[in-house]
């Protein structure tokens, strides 16, 4: 029930932000770490469906909750998912052709509204200049317009280009901060206000080496955010009650 609970926490947390601060509440509103790349997949899976819901919602009351949309995305590094379109396209291109593969290297492979699985060919948009998803199932919500793409990216550039309400991360990847110019979009795009929750999933696995680094970036993260006017609440799940405090302490 760890993972139902922060994520019920962050639904309550885009609506109340968008309710309250209507011109400013869009952008990144929620960054969640972890600590393994497979871990990142399967909550990835998990919390597209929490924001599918959430961004039907929003569509029936875009007066209430802004005409951004919500969404979520992915952002791991090059091993996992792919850094640029160029990369996303060949992916693509390599799986049709050679029926690969390699279309895990998107993460979804079926809607995660209504579980059809995805084909390359009608599935996956792609250029150079662009990557989405899309749903073609008439009956599914997000199928009925097939010109809507699905409000998740799993694409570095898509990122940067239209920052999510939901960044899921490992964190290593925190590291391109420091290299990535255009992650500033993450804290605050448009206008709009720096995330304002960090969760951090498994606490547990932050320890030794880790540990140390997490802390280094943790503090540069809470100083940026600062920063730009926001102190972000902190919400940390683990898989052990023993020695908890000595956890959240170092």
């Amino acid at each position: 029930g760890k993972t139902e609970a922060y994520l019920g926490l962050i639904a309550f947390l885009v609506a109340w932000r968008r309710l309250k601060y209507p011109g400013t509440g869009g952008g990144t509103t929620v960054l969640m770490r972890y600590t393994l790349r497979l871990l990142t997949r399967q909550q990835f899976q998990r919390a597209v469906r929490l924001i599918c819901a959430l961004e039907l919602i929003r569509n029936e009351r875009p007066e209430q909750l802004g005409e951004e949309r919500i969404s979520t995305g992915m952002w791991v590094g090059e091993a996992s998912t792919p850094n640029t379109f160029k990369k996303a396209s060949e992916i693509v291109a390599n799986t049709v052709e050679e029926r690969s593969t390699s279309l895990q290297k998107l993460i979804l492979e079926h809607c995660p509204w209504c579980m059809r699985p995805f084909s390359p060919n009608s599935n996956l948009v792609s250029s150079s200049a662009g990557f989405e998803f899309r749903c073609t199932n008439d009956t599914c919500d997000f199928g009925k317009s097939k010109d809507i793409p699905l409000p998740c990216q799993v694409v570095d550039e898509g990122l940067y280009q239209e920052p999510p309400t939901l960044l899921i991360a490992t964190i290593d990847k925190f590291a391109r901060l420091a290299w990535e110019e255009r992650t500033s979009a993450f804290f605050g795009n448009n206008g709009n206000r720096p995330p304002e929750l960090v969760i951090q999933d498994e606490l547990h696995l932050v320890t030794g080496a880790l540990g140390s680094i997490a802390g280094l970036y943790e503090a540069a993260l809470d100083t940026t955010l600062c920063y730009r006017g926001i102190y972000p609440k902190y919400i940390a799940s683990t898989a052990t009650i023993r020695m908890a405090e000595q956890q959240v302490k170092q």
